[in-house]
């Protein structure tokens, strides 16, 4: 159990969460990078992917204080196992083409114009992935 008055103490849920994601981010601060180009500025990450990183975002600004996490959920890498079939295959993706992944476990047929709307993302961005 975390200790009494701790971050992982006063958020349970974010705690829980934590510690069943493998959500692992590399910190860069605007003062030393260029700004990063972002082509799907409205790009929604699906509801797990979501849950991760608010968890990841209020840890980090209970032990960071002011700082708070600015994401570029389009930068990255994803990890992921893949079944297809009888076929498992452990893949690394965008974090856009996780996301397409993801939902299609949700529902098997998607429309360009429905998935595209439901990410947050343009056609021919999506069309690219």
């Amino acid at each position: 159990a975390p200790a009494p008055g701790t971050p992982a103490a006063k958020d349970a849920a974010s705690t829980a969460t934590l510690r069943s994601s493998p959500l692992d981010a590399t910190i860069v601060s605007a003062l030393f990078w260029p700004p990063f180009a972002n082509e799907a500025p409205d790009f929604k990450l699906p509801a797990e992917m979501k849950a991760m990183t608010e968890a990841y975002g209020r840890r980090y600004h209970h032990l960071k204080a002011p700082r708070q996490m600015n994401w570029k959920p389009t930068l990255g890498t994803v990890q992921l196992e893949v079944m297809h079939g009888e076929l498992e295959l452990e893949i690394s993706v965008s974090p856009l083409e996780a996301a397409v992944l993801t939902h299609f476990q949700t529902k098997e047929r998607w429309g360009l114009d429905e998935l595209a709307e439901e990410m947050g993302v343009t056609k021919p961005v999506l069309r690219r992935k």
